[in-house]
């Protein structure tokens, strides 16, 4: 057996998805580039859309919370995707729950919530994420990134999503117990 060969030799068993050899990477590098390129449960050419969805579920349990805040931030911020940051925030709270964390992190996970939320239906729509795998009681986080969240829109903004679906914006109103900071807001939410 020789073995003394090319330094250029890579011996790896891990594989891309078309089957070529690839480098390892780390797991905050591999959900990166599996969120920036991701629209949430639609297939690529490589990958299957529920695929890709649960191999970014199973990743965003490998990083740490913070990092997992600042990246669903990002990708809502910088890299304007609209579903999968809400994603990220799910999976986020899944995370909060799973593992110990300080008051510090708590925080982090709202406030990640509140930035991630920058149109009226994303409130509906994350709390629909959330109760994808069945209806449960909404986590403390979730509370009070929604009701900090809501305090951003306007009349305006409200009524134009405001739509019949499963979950209403009134039902998110109700379920996170927002304080309105002026009479007109509370007039507009009653």
């Amino acid at each position: 057996m020789k073995t003394n060969t090319s330094a250029c030799e890579v011996h790896t068993s891990l594989r891309t998805h078309e089957g070529a050899p690839a480098a390892k990477e780390s797991a905050e590098k591999e959900l990166t580039r599996a969120v920036s390129c991701c629209m949430l449960w639609e297939d690529t050419f490589y990958e299957k859309g529920n695929a890709l969805t649960e191999r970014i579920k199973e990743l965003c349990g490998k990083v740490s919370l913070r990092f997992l805040c600042q990246l669903a931030v990002k990708s809502r911020t910088d890299l304007k995707l609209r579903h999968i940051p809400l994603w990220l925030c799910v999976q986020l709270l899944k995370q909060n729950q799973d593992r110990p964390h300080t008051a510090i992190d708590s925080y982090f996970v709202a406030s990640s919530i509140n930035q991630v939320i920058q149109r009226a239906d994303e409130l509906a729509e994350l709390v629909s994420l959330y109760w994808k795998d069945g209806k449960k009681p909404l986590a403390s986080q979730l509370k009070k990134g929604l009701a900090a969240a809501f305090g951003k829109f306007n009349e305006y903004q409200l009524s134009k999503y405001n739509r019949d679906s499963k979950v209403k914006l009134r039902d998110v109103l109700f379920l996170c117990h927002a304080k309105p900071q002026n009479e007109e807001q509370d007039r507009l939410w009653k």
